[in-house]
């Protein structure tokens, strides 16, 4: 990242600076290198925290870019989802039809062992509904 090797470079400059005021034995000098040795530091903390922050938000964003084209590429059966085309790394279904519609996920159902009585041939893991 930029800011970072930006801040490095600071940091380096800083240390040449703080050296040559140790020769001189300037206190002021210290004080004011000091003072900004605090305030790069800050600024290097902010920097880490910004850049933790923009790989979490391009995470988010690949997975709703992913999850969007799933959309067109389902059909109801049975009161339940299924691929219309490949997915790879994704099995036909049958998925959730609540999940896709309310959260845009794909979720996989499982068969109820006693459908007959429940009336309802699938459960769904996530939000416990056919």
């Amino acid at each position: 990242m930029e800011i970072l090797g930006s801040l490095r470079s600071a940091v380096d400059a800083y240390e040449k600076v703080r050296s040559a005021g140790d020769k001189l034995k300037n206190a002021e000098l210290t004080l004011a290198l000091s003072d900004l040795m605090l305030k790069l530091a800050e600024v290097q903390t902010q920097a880490a925290q910004l850049q933790m922050e923009n790989v979490e938000l391009r995470a988010k964003l690949q997975k709703a870019t992913e999850q969007k084209p799933v959309r067109p590429k389902v059909a109801l059966r049975d009161g339940v989802y299924y691929l219309s085309e490949v997915l790879e790394g994704r099995p036909e279904g049958p998925y959730c039809p609540r999940c896709l519609d309310e959260r845009g996920s794909l979720m996989l159902v499982t068969m109820t062992p006693n459908f007959a009585m429940l009336g309802r041939p699938y459960k769904c893991p996530r939000c416990r509904e056919k």
